[in-house]
């Protein structure tokens, strides 16, 4: 008895200082800390599944699409698919443009039944990520304060000047260098920014999680194109690769160095692999219709029965998608006509989640 109580008083003296670390090198620490706690158990799992099947592979990369304050949803959702690179990505381009002819919302009433096949691909593995629609307002940032955060910025800078060693070093600099321009402005979107830290830290922490169970040499973040991936030039990306090297030093594991594929996308110009965005679009598509968070059981927002296609022939019996639902303790959340929905989420309760 003695030994488990003076083992629990160690496990939480480690928890203090993780998140001393954490809140010094500007993480927000209940997601960190509960992401990562969920993520180790039954989702490791499948995903170490299903890393076994490319052992060799050392090159891959990963396709995100979101669905955020949608007024026609239920709830916000992140996604990304990640896959290893086995062919060229012409070759695979054409692979989903013949098997997914459009994105979700321009499918019509019914969806192919080689779209629903290509959606259980086993070269994907799939990850969710789902937040009530008041999440960034009432639960993220409360207490922003500009001068703090230009000032910690400003820091950054300096750290990555003298400190990184890479190609897109100065890439980083410039675009960080244009957050703080931004964030002088009298007419600073704040609500934005904090989609951009929320999404950025989301795909560091994804490009970890795979580094932590193999080593890899390559790796790209391949995200669609929407006003967080095209505010200032970069912004997204830099903050992404900031809170990769955050997390590295969190985690204390010492990752080999990688090749990252760097996109800084433009708001009239399609990414190269637009394509590739419709395999994650119909997860995102389908979760965000799905899933409805209210305090008083509201109805939902009626949607086409083509996302029961989905749910029933692929988010319930495609092993390789892991969904976090991230839930306030008073809010109430279930699942659209769940009398024939069956899907396995791991939730988060969250009571007081900020970033500094």
């Amino acid at each position: 008895m003695i030994t488990k109580i003076f083992k629990k008083m160690i496990n939480n003296i480690k928890m203090k200082k993780r998140n001393n670390k954490i809140l010094k090198f500007g993480l927000f620490p209940n997601i960190f800390n509960c992401l990562d706690e969920t993520m180790n158990k039954e989702s490791k799992i499948r995903f170490c599944n299903y890393l076994k099947k490319y052992k060799d592979i050392k090159k891959w990369s990963i396709c995100s699409d979101y669905c955020l304050d949608d007024k026609n949803k239920n709830s916000n959702v992140y996604t990304f698919a990640l896959f290893p690179v086995t062919k060229d990505i012409s070759e695979l381009k054409e692979e989903v443009v013949q098997n997914i002819k459009s994105e979700i919302k321009k499918s019509g009433n019914f969806i192919p039944e080689s779209t629903l096949n290509y959606l259980n691909n086993n070269d994907f593995f799939i990850f969710n990520f789902i937040f009530p629609k008041d999440f960034l307002k009432n639960y993220f940032s409360k207490n922003f304060n500009k001068e703090s955060k230009i000032s910690s910025i400003e820091e950054q800078i300096k750290i990555i000047k003298n400190n990184w060693k890479n190609d897109y070093k100065d890439v980083i600099v410039n675009s960080l260098n244009n957050l703080i321009k931004k964030m002088k402005e009298r007419n600073f979107n704040l609500s934005l920014y904090k989609k951009i830290l929320l999404n950025s830290f989301l795909a560091a922490y994804l490009c970890t999680f795979l580094q932590r169970q193999k080593n890899i040499e390559t790796y790209s973040w391949l995200s669609d194109r929407d006003n967080m991936t095209t505010y200032g030039s970069g912004i997204i990306n830099a903050l992404y690769l900031w809170r990769k090297e955050e997390i590295k030093k969190i985690i204390k594991i010492k990752f080999s160095p990688i090749e990252e594929g760097i996109t800084i996308l433009e708001s009239k110009t399609k990414p190269f692999y637009d394509e590739l965005i419709r395999v994650p679009d119909y997860f995102c598509g389908t979760l965000a219709s799905l899933i409805k968070f209210s305090k008083n059981k509201d109805k939902y927002i009626e949607f086409s029965k083509k996302y029961d296609q989905i749910i029933m022939n692929v988010l319930n019996s495609n092993k390789n998608i892991v969904t976090i639902l991230f839930e306030d303790s008073e809010l109430y959340s279930e699942l659209y006509n769940k009398n024939i929905i069956e899907i396995n989420c791991h939730r988060i309760d969250f009571d007081s989640i900020y970033i500094i």
